[in-house]
């Protein structure tokens, strides 16, 4: 590996991509020794292959051979499998987003988004286009985040929601209602809220 400084994690995988395409003749040795030295690689491959076949990528994406990239991308899925998801704040950062702007594309505000990484909104009434949306903005697959989110309840938080412990008897609330205290606060205005109690409405 080169000594150049990544703007994000993303990059750096993208540039491992690179490296390995070059050595497509021998891939699954190429990926064994990127991994033997650098063990968090395989999580930034992989999380990079799959952000690559999300957005259906092509030979311009990473500006080579598409072939080859999809070799490489194939055996990289079928090699590793990526760790699950810590918290939504740590997947942010490795993929160098910040929380306000997938707050913004979803349309919510922070008190749902730290309601979400402690996973105190019940699993069953979030509709499946917001996991869908909060999937791609952090780069993740459907399941995974599924899978966070089935999690039990965080005592603990990331930075998002400073460290501070919940009390013992907390319980999970319905979405609907999470979005209705962000709308009378005015996290959220009346178009995004009927936007989202639409699609829990429509499932």
């Amino acid at each position: 590996m080169n000594n150049k400084v990544y703007v994000c994690d993303e990059d750096r995988a993208l540039a491992m991509l690179h490296e390995l395409i070059g050595e497509s003749k021998d891939v699954d040795n190429a990926l064994s020794r990127s991994v033997a030295q650098y063990p968090e690689s395989a999580d930034l491959l992989t999380s990079a292959a799959a952000a690559f076949v999300a957005n259906d990528g092509g030979p311009e994406v990473v500006g080579l051979d598409a072939e080859m990239v999809h070799a490489v991308i194939s055996r990289t899925l079928t090699n590793f499998k990526p760790s699950p998801i810590k918290t939504l704040s740590e997947t942010t950062r490795l993929h160098g987003v910040t929380v306000e702007s997938i707050q913004n594309k979803l349309g919510i505000d922070r008190s749902i988004f730290v309601k979400l990484e402690r996973r105190l909104i019940d699993l069953s009434t979030i509709p499946a286009e917001f996991i869908t949306q909060l999937a791609d903005s952090l780069f993740e697959t459907d399941e995974r985040v599924r899978v966070y989110l089935s999690l039990p309840i965080a005592t603990f938080s990331g930075t998002v929601a400073k460290n501070r412990e919940l009390p013992k008897n907390v319980e999970q609330e319905p979405f609907e209602t999470a979005l209705l205290t962000a709308l009378n606060s005015g996290g959220i205005n009346k178009s995004q809220f009927d936007y989202w109690t639409g699609q829990i409405q429509g499932q």
